[in-house]
């Protein structure tokens, strides 16, 4: 091995510690970065659940002050009617309020539907609510009375007697509802979604604007579903309905929502990549800095060390031959 190659070798292994210290360390900041996403991820989901919660609960509310209204409890279609009618007018949030009998007939809507003019008892929220005597969310779904594609909240009410006479209704529409998903404050390219009791996609949104096309009506893919419903807040890898896999948010179910569920999903990616930038502009400055370093180390080696030992050993060998 030539003293030229082996000089080199000695700066390479003077430049190993720096080099294996920057990879650590690159590798330290990934792992608290990647955890602090995680705990983002289930921040904004919080936060997210928050602001649809106070959505249901406002509806719950309502449902339940309508269903102590007396035209309701006796049955009066036409009272019912006037009244709902009253209240829509200074309710724009939803796009109907109705009452159904115990069988799911309709008594009455703001619409003014005539009694037993459809029935409801085909609708997820229709079953909910009677088995579990409670407040009750449905499943997206096109209204009979609408027409608009929409999530219904149900209550029961009591007649005289405190037996179950029906239920009272509301449904919004879910352009409304994607709209407040829209104003959520969510990191550039995170996604939010809300699903209902079925896994379908209610509502969508992405940089402050909602996503429909391909996104509502959909199922969202089985393993998020799966995902999402946890006992424990959570960050879990999954697949959004436009594929790019995230890093989505789960907690634990809000029993006021009724089964829907919301999640916020980070771009892990994109977030990680100023990261990632400023590992390869470091590891680029340790590149620059080995070569400058094995360059002078071979030119400084050849000036100083070999061409004074080559001259030393030229004039032993002048000196050995006489």
């Amino acid at each position: 091995m030539t003293l030229a190659v082996r000089l080199l070798l000695l700066v390479a292994l003077a430049l190993l510690p720096p080099l294996a210290i920057q990879a650590w360390t690159g590798l330290e900041q990934r792992h608290e970065r990647e955890s602090a996403l995680r705990a983002e991820a289930v921040a904004q989901t919080r936060a997210l659940q928050a602001d649809v919660t106070r959505v249901a609960e406002s509806v719950r509310q309502l449902l339940a002050a309508i269903a102590e209204v007396p035209a309701i409890r006796a049955g009066d279609a036409a009272g019912c009617t006037a009244y709902l009618q009253a209240v829509a007018r200074q309710y724009s949030t939803y796009s109907l309020l109705a009452v159904n009998d115990a069988q799911g007939l309709i008594l009455c809507n703001s619409a003014g539907a005539a009694p037993g003019e459809y029935s409801n008892a085909a609708r997820a929220y229709h079953r909910r609510a009677m088995a579990s005597d409670g407040f009750a969310t449905g499943d997206l779904v096109i209204g009979v009375a609408t027409g608009r594609l929409s999530i219904h909240f149900a209550l029961p009410f009591r007649r005289a007697n405190n037996e179950v006479g029906g239920l009272v209704l509301a449904s919004v529409d879910q352009a409304w509802l994607s709209a407040q998903l829209a104003a959520a404050a969510l990191p550039p390219d995170a996604e939010a979604l809300v699903l209902d009791p079925s896994g379908t996609v209610v509502a969508a949104a992405r940089n402050g604007r909602p996503i429909v096309d391909g996104w509502v009506g959909r199922p969202a893919p089985e393993a998020l579903r799966a995902a999402l419903h946890v006992r424990e807040a959570a960050a879990v890898e999954a697949v959004g309905p436009d594929g790019p896999e995230r890093l989505f948010g789960a907690v634990p179910a809000s029993p006021t929502l009724g089964g829907i569920v919301v999640a916020a999903g980070l771009d892990r990616d994109r977030m990680l990549a100023e990261l990632r930038h400023a590992s390869e502009r470091n590891l680029g400055a340790l590149a620059l800095g080995a070569a400058l370093a094995m360059s002078a180390g071979l030119l400084g080696g050849r000036r100083f060390v070999l061409a004074p030992l080559t001259r030393l050993a030229a004039a032993a060998d002048r000196v050995g031959g006489g």
